[in-house]
């Protein structure tokens, strides 16, 4: 049975709903294709890790189990809902502001904002379970990081 899928071509939609037909409930997937603005829901529901970096035209994510998830450049996502996810890379996703930090999953350890439109009233609401976060490029104040230090490891340039 296969348990993955690599796809590094540039398809879209309707050649990965073609591609991805045959997989029966796939742990992983790894898609890099600009092509691509929406990935199968039923595809989702059962992935424990997803790698859409470079998916610049995907705008939302629905991946209830997954854990790991690199989203490293989908500049147009707007939404993610991953509540198991544990590890969240969104270096680049430029679309993602405050909002979206509210739904952020609670047991969440890893986040990478690098390059998010973020403002200093998005950090009360973070994870409490986070240990690393990067926000580097992101408008925040030196009060904002300062505070964020004292709670976790924090990466800013």
């Amino acid at each position: 049975m296969i348990t993955g899928l690599e796809i590094r071509a540039e398809v879209d939609d309707n050649d990965l709903k073609k591609l991805t037909s045959f997989l029966h409930k796939p742990y992983r997937l790894l898609i890099n294709s600009t092509k691509i603005t929406r990935i199968p829901n039923g595809l989702l529901q059962s992935l424990k890790e997803l790698n859409c970096s470079g998916c610049t035209a995907l705008t939302s994510i629905d991946a209830p189990k997954a854990e790991n998830l690199n989203c490293q450049d989908c500049t147009t996502l707007t939404s993610i809902v991953a509540p198991n996810a544990k590890v969240l890379d969104l270096t680049f996703c430029s679309n993602l502001t405050d909002a979206c930090i509210d739904k952020l999953p609670k047991k969440l350890t890893t986040l990478d904002l690098m390059g998010c439109r973020l403002t200093d009233a998005c950090i009360d609401k973070l994870p409490k379970e986070l240990t690393t976060l990067d926000l580097t490029g992101c408008s925040l104040t030196d009060a904002c990081i300062d505070k964020l230090r004292r709670r976790i490891d924090i990466i800013v340039t």
